[in-house]
């Protein structure tokens, strides 16, 4: 598969027209490009654009062309080059991937305020436990934001990856991967930025180090990064100066959502042998905000505004830390490669919210109005083990096999609010959950042909959970214990024609699967009303069943090496049976999880990269995705509905221009933009149309060889994207007293920000 491209083989007299046309589009006149030609038809594929990525998207180092997987990758000249540090960054240049917030319940996750509440949603598949997140091998929340400082590559798989990486990965996985220690060479790199955030209350600045140290050489190093910032709020919120009058002037305080952040990590690489190798990492990661970057979207438009108009003068807080140790073990037989690699999660989150509003409207009037803030905290932690082994083809044959362990344990509290006056207990809530992962895994890749290779894949799973959920609300104390567990096999199956060194044409099929679990009955905490109007009861909601998919795709990879250009293209249909979908009971302020009957979703997706030029790169991608409920079952929904917070349309496109300035210094441009269409929300206890929107961002600067000057401008049109509306962690706010209509408040991204960066390296 790694021979050189020829000529004369029967697929490239169709590319050459179409290789010059887009020479002669991108790159200038086509006589000027064709005296390159001659040369890159003897270039080694192994040099151009994916295959010159080594992916280990199948656990197995590999090229990432070769992979019959629908895979957006980003390398580290990618993440560079088009300014890529957040996640939103690489999400939006990612077709088919959407996100937002207040939509990760689970069960141990009620999924409200912020720290918690992201999810992820790969080709309509949204919620959580959905996605699967990992950094190398260890697998992390979907809510976590990995601050991007010390990366080589991210690889976004596309589908159901449960044959390799479990039942949480449902619609796809997000992978990050580091850079080992260098085991024989030091070096330095450091990063100072400052700038300014439009309507910010406060400076943006940040620092950033990453070093490489050599204990002894070519046997063990170090590599170390640091990364620290303060960003502006940009959001306002105001109240009475004297609550009690409500035509009182009001008080308004700026820099609301601004966050403080802190990571770093420390890694060392042993390589006793040439065979053996042991990685041990420490990382952790701090956030801290004051107050959520989330504003009032008023109805109709359901877009952000900036501002909070409340009643009382309470400051919302959010931090969230986590701290991750590893290691991981590496030994090279004589064709195969044994890997081991054992980690340790750790994550405590708080978030404190203003609800006074909500609560004055659910108790009517029965003491004066006043302050509430309501805290939700959460901690998790997780150990988590897997052993494999890599089989290095032999003959028509290769294999990867392994065993997984993973043990979570997860708890969550609304901290008991009392009424200052009455000492009035207004809810106390508490839930602890732990669950077990056990698997057997394996692909197998057999060469039919030369040119066909069929993969087998299964992954035997063993589930088990166990859930303690206790809530008290005025006279009702009410606790439920639930068990469940659950085994059985994910297959997959895959056909993929690699005709020539340049082309690859593949076929999948491959089953997900996610757990179920049991809940409270919302009945008992005064839901009957609500669920009657909708033709439910409480008794249907007490056990969350599984749910399970199988996932039909068919796609392309092209590589035309005369014009340094790759075409990747997919077509999917997903058929879901007892989607678990997130409901909320408006009338007591409940998060529950309900099955639909089913669901399908049918889609696409496209991407080019190139690079026609030595000075000019591009990406261009481009996602549809039509998820819809087939029968509503255990929800609020209708047939035929959308499912939440999934998009129809992705488009994404990124260019990027350097140019010598003098012989020393390099000038350079990059401008990126993404369009996500509209999706449907239902966070408020209402269906509510999110708007589609537009994010562009624009770098520039000078570089020479040991330093760059860079100016960033972020979201250089001023957007203010609903990223979805938070679920409130006490009652939330209705504009009218039967609780019908929502004042939803909408998670978003900052106002337009200038950051100028200096970076030296040696």
């Amino acid at each position: 598969m790694m021979n050189r491209f020829k000529a004369g083989s029967p697929l490239s007299a169709w590319r050459r027209p179409v290789i010059f046309g887009l020479v002669a589009a991108f790159g200038g006149p086509a006589s000027a490009q064709e005296a390159q030609v001659g040369s890159l038809f003897e270039r080694s594929l192994s040099e151009l654009m994916d295959l010159r990525i080594t992916s280990t998207a199948r656990k197995r180092e590999e090229p990432l062309g070769v992979v019959p997987v629908s895979v957006t990758a980003f390398s580290g000249e990618d993440m560079r080059d088009f300014g890529i540090r957040s996640f939103s960054d690489f999400a939006g240049l990612t077709p088919t991937l959407s996100f937002a917030y207040g939509n990760g319940f689970t069960v141990g996750n009620p999924s409200t305020g912020l720290s918690t509440s992201r999810s992820v949603a790969i080709r309509g598949l949204g919620g959580a436990r959905t996605t699967g997140f990992y950094l190398d091998d260890t697998p992390l929340p979907s809510s976590i934001d990995v601050r991007i400082t010390d990366l080589a590559r991210i690889e976004v798989l596309k589908g159901p990856q449960g044959t390799l990486y479990g039942e949480s990965s449902l619609g796809g996985s997000v992978r990050f991967i580091t850079p080992p220690p260098d085991l024989e060479r030091g070096s330095f790199r450091g990063m100072v930025e400052a700038g300014v955030t439009e309507q910010g209350g406060s400076l943006d600045r940040g620092v950033e180090g990453i070093g490489n140290l050599v204990l002894v050489p070519g046997k063990a190093a170090l590599r170390l990064s640091v990364f620290g910032s303060e960003s502006a709020g940009w959001i306002s919120r105001s109240f009475p100066s004297n609550p009690g009058d409500p035509n009182s002037p009001r008080t308004e305080v700026d820099d609301q959502g601004a966050q403080r952040v802190f990571a770093g990590s420390i890694t060392g690489l042993l390589r006793p042998t040439e065979a053996f190798t042991v990685s041990l990492r420490f990382m952790r990661q701090e956030l801290h905000a004051a107050g959520f970057p989330a504003s009032w979207a008023p109805l109709p438009g359901f877009e952000p505004v900036g501002k909070m108009a409340r009643t009382q003068d309470v400051q919302p807080l959010a931090d969230d830390t986590w701290t991750l140790p590893s290691v991981t073990m590496s030994y090279r037989g004589r064709g195969w490669t044994l890997t081991s690699a054992t980690s340790y999660f750790d994550r405590r989150t708080r978030d404190e919210e203003d609800t006074s509003e909500g609560t004055d409207q659910i108790y009517a009037g029965a003491y004066p109005p006043q302050p509430f803030r309501w805290i939700g905290a959460s901690s998790a932690r997780q150990v988590a083990h897997e052993t494999r082994v890599a089989l290095d083809p032999k003959g028509p044959f290769c294999a990867t096999f392994g065993a997984f362990y993973g043990r979570y344990e997860t708890e969550y509290a609304i901290l008991p609010m009392r009424e200052a006056s009455t000492n009035f207990l207004l809810w106390k809530e508490n839930e602890t959950n732990t669950q077990l992962d056990r698997a057997l895994f394996g692909e197998f890749y057999y060469q039919l042909r030369p040119a066909l290779t069929l993969t087998l894949g299964a992954r035997q799973y063993w589930l088990s959970q166990d859930d303690v959920h206790t809530v008290l609300l005025g006279a009702i104390d009410d606790t439920i214990r639930g068990s469940s567990g659950s085994s059985g096999i994910s297959p997959k199956v895959a056909l993929s024609w690699n005709p020539e060194p340049t082309s690859l044409f593949y076929a999948s099929a491959s089953k997900g699967f996610r757990q179920g679990n049991a809940q409270l009955d919302p009945e008992l905490l005064g839901g009957g009303p609500e669920l009657a109007a909708h033709g439910k009861s409480g008794a249907t909601f007490l056990k969350i069943r599984p749910d399970s998919l199988w996932s039909y795709e068919v796609g392309a990879k092209l590589l035309f090496p005369e014009a340094s250009l790759q075409l990747t293209s997919s077509l999917f249909r997903i058929e879901v049976k007892d989607f678990q979908q997130q409901v909320l009971l408006k009338s007591i302020g409940l998060l529950l999880q309900g099955n639909a009957g089913g669901a399908t979703i049918t889609g696409g997706e496209v991407e080019v990269a190139g690079h026609p030029t030595p000075d000019l790169r591009f990406r261009l991608g481009l996602g549809y995705v039509s998820a819809h409920l087939t029968a509503p079952g255990n929800t609020f929904q209708a047939e035929g509905a959308r499912i939440y917070h999934v998009p129809e349309w992705t488009a994404s496109a990124a260019v990027a221009y350097t140019r010598s300035l003098t012989a020393r210094t390099r000038g350079f441009l990059s401008l990126t933009g993404s369009y996500t269409g509209r999706s449907l929300s239902g966070n408020s206890g209402v269906d509510l149309e999110r708007p589609a929107y537009t994010l562009v961002h624009l770098h520039t600067g000078i570089s020479r060889a040991r330093w760059e000057l860079a100016l960033g401008i972020e979201n250089v049109t001023n957007a203010r994207p609903n990223l979805g509306d938070l679920t409130y962690v006490g009652y939330g706010f209705y504009t009218d007293a039967s609780r019908t209509f929502p004042r939803p408040q909408a998670a978003t991204l900052p106002t337009r920000t200038w950051m100028l960066r200096f970076t030296t390296r040696f």
